[in-house]
């Protein structure tokens, strides 16, 4: 689209979430997509959380209007989003910190209306637990799951029958 001109920046609108404001940490930036749904846009980076930016005539409002209480490995994630249309928004996104160990990767699912509340976060060993972690891999959502892809293995996160 546009590149920076420093004649003329033809950039419609830069918004730099990490690192956050009021930091001075200088190890960041953003190693994926964001996810938009329902007027608001979730990024994070390097080192830093989910943070949920609102979104309306084109122009992205700043700072950032929530953040998840963690922060996310050295290559950031990238998040996914499931609802029911305008309501039950979910954030999910992948917590991939095990990968150079083969640990499992942790499936984090968040508030869609506030990243701030926390719904859920995958057990880190044990039944229930993902497969071991690959990086820059991110959460597919279909029919009522989430599908998680691993190095050997794909794990797939559902509601238990009654």
């Amino acid at each position: 689209m546009g590149r920076f001109n420093s004649g003329s920046n033809l950039d419609v609108q830069e918004v730099i979430p990490v690192p956050p404001p009021n930091t001075t940490q200088l190890d960041g930036g953003i190693y994926g997509l964001p996810a938009y749904w329902n007027g608001n846009i979730y990024v994070t980076g390097q080192n830093f959380p989910l943070s949920q930016f609102t979104i309306a005539s084109g122009v992205i409002a700043t700072p950032q209007s929530a953040n998840s209480p963690n922060r996310f490995p050295p290559r950031g994630a990238i998040p996914a989003v499931s609802a029911s249309g305008t309501t039950n928004g979910i954030v999910w996104i992948l917590d991939l910190n095990a990968w150079p160990s083969n640990g499992p990767a942790i499936l984090d699912a968040y508030d869609a209306a506030n990243v701030a509340n926390l719904l859920y976060s995958s057990p880190a060993s044990g039944a229930g637990a993902a497969g071991a972690a690959v990086k820059f891999t991110l959460p597919t959502i279909a029919n009522g799951k989430v599908y998680v892809g691993g190095q050997t293995s794909f794990s797939v996160f559902g509601l238990l029958p009654n």
